[in-house]
């Protein structure tokens, strides 16, 4: 991949996947690693400079790193040097991080820093290992007037886990909840990756298996499910993630945060369990407050899961009014953000409290 010349070795997916780029302006793509994605996109990005009119066209691209930035833009000239005369352009600008055609059309290769993409008047953006972005929120907030103009957007990664945006992303595209389209691009793509291949290269993540699992899966699924160090069986955890997809919720509360799949039933006796967050994960990611109401034979019957960026008051008001629809005897996680959660339910009126006491 990299640099390779593509000539008649390109992958069929591969063809398939700049065709897509062609026709679909809103693209989110969960890949295995070492696809070419990456460089089928410049490839793009140079194909939309190209053979766009004249001083037309901005393309901006933002990695995870001012050295990843850099080592993509680099494709660009490699790209414009292999076209045959009658393609080949002129350049008036080469530098680092930018890149300009003589026609006046120019892309622009960023690090996803807190001010990365703000003042950029960008025609098409292509968000590259999105995941790993830091400030993917504030970065995608600075992009929405590309959003919502007429320009290519584009949203690759490798799964890191669900405490980011890229997770939400593609699972509102998945269930077609978002005008984007949800594009999974599994390891055994490349005609050599055959099964062989699979557990030869497995055996350099021994001890390590949920991040083989991250960065060469079978599935989405298992791109999401095995991230992260997890104490319960992964392979069990995606199954019921599977299962999950064939029985939707009869009913979504506050955009989608509250999710309900049996209505209460008069004198049935309910538990819930609340997991509060505190802030950002080690990786600067926005941590999830999660809620589980079940009948007393386990039956998960509603649901409430949400990113610490939304207001703590506006969390408890929604919780308190899926608590208040089956009155559950509420474990509340015992930390900060617990304890202050429990207070704020409290001032709205719940008291079926589970009480902790240290009796030894």
């Amino acid at each position: 991949v990299g640099l390779r010349p593509f000539k008649e070795t390109i992958w069929s997916f591969q063809r398939g996947l700049a065709q897509e780029f062609q026709t679909d302006p809103r693209i989110v793509i969960l890949k295995a690693r070492q696809l070419g994605v990456s460089t089928i996109a410049m490839h793009f990005a140079y194909w939309l400079c190209r053979f766009g009119e004249d001083n037309s066209q901005h393309i901006l691209i933002l990695s995870k790193s001012k050295e990843d930035a850099a080592y993509l833009l680099e494709k660009v000239p490699v790209i414009n040097d292999a076209q045959p005369a009658f393609i080949c352009m002129d350049t008036l600008t080469n530098r680092t991080f930018m890149y300009q055609l003589s026609n006046g059309n120019t892309i622009e290769c960023l690090a996803s820093t807190e001010s990365g993409g703000r003042s950029r008047a960008a025609t098409a953006v292509i968000l590259d290992e999105h995941a790993f972005h830091r400030y993917d929120t504030k970065n995608w907030t600075s992009l929405k007037p590309t959003l919502e103009g007429a320009g290519h957007f584009i949203v690759l990664s490798t799964a890191n886990g669900q405490a980011n945006l890229f997770y939400d992303l593609y699972q509102q595209a998945k269930v077609e909840e978002s005008e984007f389209t949800a594009v999974f691009l599994p390891y055994d793509l490349p005609p050599h990756r055959d099964e062989d291949w699979y557990e030869r290269e497995k055996l350099g993540y021994i001890g390590r298996e949920e991040e083989f699992a991250q960065e060469y899966p079978r599935s989405d699924t298992e791109a999401f499910a095995k991230t992260g160090t997890c104490p319960f069986d992964a392979e069990w955890i995606g199954e019921q993630v599977r299962l999950s997809d064939e029985s939707p919720p009869s009913q979504v509360l506050h955009d989608g945060r509250g999710r309900i799949w049996e209505s209460p039933l008069p004198g049935l006796l309910y538990g819930a369990g609340l997991d509060c967050a505190q802030g950002l994960s080690d990786g600067g990611s926005p941590d999830r407050t999660s809620l589980k109401v079940c009948t007393p034979n386990g039956k998960h019957v509603a649901s409430y899961e949400v990113k610490a960026k939304v207001e703590p008051g506006q969390v408890a008001q929604e919780l308190y009014e899926i608590l208040k629809m089956y009155n559950p005897f509420l474990v509340v996680e015992r930390n900060g953000a617990g304890a202050g959660m429990i207070a704020a339910l409290q001032a709205l009126g719940f008291r079926n409290f589970y009480r902790y006491e240290k009796r030894h």
